[in-house]
């Protein structure tokens, strides 16, 4: 049995999305336009949600996570049991953020960098309230070393609300 190796950014996204399945196979929509990485980091909220792209002893892995976002990088809390807390730090892991702008374009976001355990976020990392006290947990930091980005529209209509 043989193995192939991409070179993409998340070589090995896993959506069951049939809109997000392109995606997923390293395509990109037919009127996708590359983002500069100042625009890409842009996109990304001070805090939000995404899919962090990691590798454990058993292989790729994906997860979705809460993030904040600041000039310094990406700042991940996770729960003690959870397995990427544990076999991240000191691997690239991959951040995989998507939206929708106002002019109703959708986009998505890869930032890249290796991963660290730290004990707290620095002050500027801006976190929701509600994380339960009695859950033991810990942060991951993920420096901006590669960031990648594509917008695209989602459609030709011109009901952009969502």
């Amino acid at each position: 049995m043989s193995t192939s190796t991409q070179t993409a950014p998340v070589p090995f996204l896993d959506r069951s999305s049939s809109s997000e399945a392109a995606l997923a196979t390293g395509e990109r929509p037919s009127r996708a336009r590359t983002l500069t990485p100042e625009e890409s980091l842009c996109r990304l909220p001070t805090h939000a949600e995404g899919r962090l792209h990691h590798m454990t002893g058993v292989g790729p892995r994906a997860l979705i996570v809460e993030y904040s976002y600041n000039e310094d990088g990406l700042w991940i809390r996770l729960p003690d049991f959870v397995g990427a807390l544990h076999s991240a730090p000191s691997h690239h892991v991959t951040l995989e953020a998507t939206g929708v702008s106002r002019d109703n374009t959708g986009w998505v976001v890869f930032v890249t960098g290796g991963a660290a355990r730290v004990t707290a976020p620095v002050d500027g990392a801006q976190w929701r309230d509600g994380w339960p006290a009695d859950l033991w947990s810990g942060w991951l930091f993920v420096p901006a070393t590669s960031v990648q980005g594509f917008s695209y529209p989602l459609h030709d209509s011109e009901d952009a609300s969502l």
